[in-house]
């Protein structure tokens, strides 16, 4: 018979080794894994229909059954939090990419991959309270992306000029997405990512990504819509 004091968890990760820590872990916190998913799709799917307690996801996650995997937008937090509004979500990450992004859409906990034991049961405790949790590494992360990049875009900076249709991949190249990523988040052909990479390098007036990232971070670059 099921405990009935057991929260309710679903785990979203294209990766077997990653799910079977996380579920070990949230067994020791008391909580049950009803479900296990490969994709971000499919996960949806399932938040929709079970409601879980919780949700862990894996923020390298392929969108859909049979896509290599990728880092997610956190637009899909918010397709989760949307889906199953009861659940709390807590986002994993291997890179510096999200920031706050997590929280405006939804995420009730933001973690590194690498974060302590005591850290990911501190995060888990806190989203089943209803309580959000930026953990050290993250925390680190964010105030040294806040120091270097300011607060917000500067007001003449020269990517506001830059034309909507190639917005979308500066955003993504300015978050660290490879050629290959942005093509399969964008549904792109590689050629046609090409492009407009080269485009976006010349009309900031630079060779290289590299030298994109600097301008960016010389003008307090923040996401355009």
């Amino acid at each position: 018979m099921t405990n009935p004091h057991l929260h309710s968890g679903v785990i979203i990760s294209p990766r077997p080794i990653f799910r079977y820590g996380v579920k070990e872990l949230l067994a020791l916190a008391g909580v049950q894994v009803w479900r296990e998913e490969t994709n971000a799709e499919s996960g949806l799917a399932t938040l929709r229909r079970l409601a879980p307690r919780l949700l862990v996801l894996d923020m390298k996650t392929p969108e859909r059954e049979g896509e290599r995997e990728h880092y997610l937008d956190a637009r899909w937090i918010r397709k989760y939090q949307s889906g199953a509004a009861a659940t709390a979500i807590v986002c994993l990450t291997d890179v510096d990419r999200y920031g706050l992004s997590a929280f405006e859409n939804g995420a009730m906990a933001y973690l590194k991959k690498d974060c302590s034991l005591q850290e990911f049961h501190d995060a888990v405790f806190a989203a089943l309270r209803g309580e959000r949790y930026l953990g050290q590494a993250a925390t680190s992360a964010l105030i040294k992306r806040a120091c270097s990049d300011g607060s917000a875009a500067l007001p003449n900076s020269p990517f506001e000029g830059l034309p909507a249709s190639l917005k979308p991949v500066l955003n993504d190249i300015i978050s660290g997405f490879t050629p290959g990523e942005i093509a399969a988040k964008r549904h792109l052909s590689p050629g046609t990512v090409s492009r407009q990479r080269k485009q976006i390098r010349e009309a900031m007036g630079v060779r290289t990504d590299v030298d994109l990232l600097r301008r960016a971070v010389e003008h307090g670059y923040h996401e355009l819509g």
